[in-house]
């Protein structure tokens, strides 16, 4: 079936029995966004299932860990995968939870908006039902009259927001076109589409100068009365996401007017109609936005701002600091172009990227046993030391080279070299790029470019380390060939 053809034109009365029926039918966003993470699959692993994971997450006996289907492509952070869905399920009853907006704090290129991603990938041709031709796609229920909704609820086994309503375009329908009787509304089933921008909208931070908050709730059609809804331009950002999702990228980036409108769709889910101040507009929306820690420590250390930080759920997203994941991670970005890759060379690559993410430690003299340790390879230290290390170290993940630096890296070791048909990147040939790369890096300080070069020089040795270990046991067993 197409995706045309999924679409269905039905009358009210016979949305009102499907959802009798189905009373899952009706869900707000964080709901609809929930459930559709949840049906993608999940597994929950015990720290018997995977003793190498267990180690690397710090898991007791008895203690387990959920993973994601919806999130397969992520690596290293299941623990902030977690807390996301937890935000879901705890905002898909209402509660004051739904008036909370998600916050993802992590360093550059850390993957914050490829987890927007995946979340709405996750929703995509996901149904659903809304009022036809409304521009913001509503809840048919918010037809309902409020002093009626008691009695739908009982009827229908189903919730109906209180202050749920329909948008100034509705309401101009019911009394013109349809003489008071909301029941004349048609109802439109269709499916989830973000190329369609239909339940889903992202927006990059404007410059000051030029900021028109149209970009956000619309405007009026130039030329026509404010007060008329057939003149109001419902393509704002929030029309669009209205019972989806919405992202915010750098939010700190964004004119103090955004966060006002965001304060706004957060307490009281309403947002400015077109015409102005005066009237407001219902939304239902899941709002995730995002930043770096940089911009988060200025936009906290003002006193102005302390009503929306009681607004965020705050989840970080830090860099992956487990080898073995780092290697899959280059092996998903480098290899699909091709490039013939000696042995260890990823190995080498994921081990300089990694290192360069957390900090020595008290308890651990050795760089490189940390980041065997956060591996989850066993070198000796219980479970309870693991956590200690995570706890000494919270804030590992949150700085360092970003998987695209490391990526460069590669693309320069394959390019800085003669044409040939067989170009082959190795391990020595990283270790010489990586070196003129933070050598070259116009945003490391002297103090930073000195500590990464020390660390090349740890992998260096680490890896030299490995090949004599290697050739060693290769001549023990194969004494007559060496």
């Amino acid at each position: 079936m197409s995706k045309k053809d999924k679409s269905e034109l039905i009358s009210f009365e016979e949305y009102l029995s499907r959802v009798k029926a189905d009373p899952s039918i009706v869900k707000n966003a964080h709901a609809r966004i929930y459930e559709a993470i949840i049906k993608k699959g999940f597994k929950i692993i015990g720290a018997e299932d995977d003793e190498r994971l267990a180690r690397a997450l710090g898991l007791n006996e008895g203690e387990k860990i959920t993973k994601y289907e919806a999130f397969a492509d992520f690596y290293d952070i299941e623990r902030t995968l977690e807390k996301i869905v937890a935000y879901f399920k705890a905002a898909k009853s209402g509660g004051e939870a739904s008036r909370l907006f998600l916050f993802l704090l992590g360093p550059p290129s850390s993957g914050k908006s490829s987890l927007v991603r995946a979340i709405f990938s996750a929703l995509q041709d996901e149904e659903i039902y809304y009022i036809e031709g409304c521009p913001i796609r509503e809840e048919p229920l918010n037809l309902i009259p409020r002093k009626a909704r008691e009695q739908i609820e009982t009827e229908l086994k189903v919730k109906v927001p209180h202050n749920g309503d329909i948008c100034s375009v509705c309401r101009k329908r019911v009394k013109e076109e349809f003489r008071g009787d909301y029941k004349k509304f048609a109802v439109k089933k269709h499916h989830i589409s973000v190329r369609a921008s239909r339940f889903f909208a992202s927006v990059d931070p404007t410059d000051p100068m030029s900021f028109d908050k149209a970009k956000f709730i619309g405007g009026v059609t130039l030329g026509e009365k404010e007060g008329d809804p057939s003149a109001h331009e419902m393509d704002g950002a929030f029309h669009r996401a209205n019972r989806g999702l919405l992202e915010i990228v750098e939010i700190f980036k964004n004119t103090p007017e955004v966060l006002y409108l965001l304060l706004e769709a957060t307490q009281s889910k309403t947002i400015e109609s077109p015409a102005g101040r005066t009237e407001k507009i219902f939304i239902d929306v899941a709002i995730i936005a995002h930043s770096n820690e940089a911009e988060w420590e200025k936009f906290i250390s003002e006193k102005r701002n302390e009503a929306l930080i009681d607004r965020l759920i705050l989840v970080k997203v830090p860099y992956n600091i487990r080898l073995d994941e780092q290697i899959r991670i280059y092996e998903k970005i480098c290899g699909r172009n091709g490039y013939h890759i000696a042995p260890q060379t990823l190995e080498v690559l994921a081990a300089f990227t990694v290192l360069t993410r957390i900090k020595p430690s008290a308890k651990i003299k050795n760089l490189i046993d940390k980041m065997r340790i956060y591996n989850g390879e066993d070198v000796g230290i219980d479970l309870s030391d693991v956590n200690e290390l995570k706890n000494e170290s919270p804030d590992d993940g949150m700085f360092g080279l970003s998987n695209r630096d490391g990526a460069q890296i590669f693309e320069m070791a394959f390019a800085n070299q003669p044409p040939s048909e067989h170009i082959c990147v190795d391990a020595p040939k990283i270790l010489k790029i990586a070196a003129e790369f933070v050598k070259e890096y116009p945003i490391l300080g002297d103090e930073e470019k000195n500590k990464y070069l020390n660390v090349l020089d740890g992998v260096r040795n680490w890896c030299a380390e490995k090949i004599v270990r290697q050739f060693a046991s290769f001549s023990d067993c194969f004494p007559e060939v060496c």
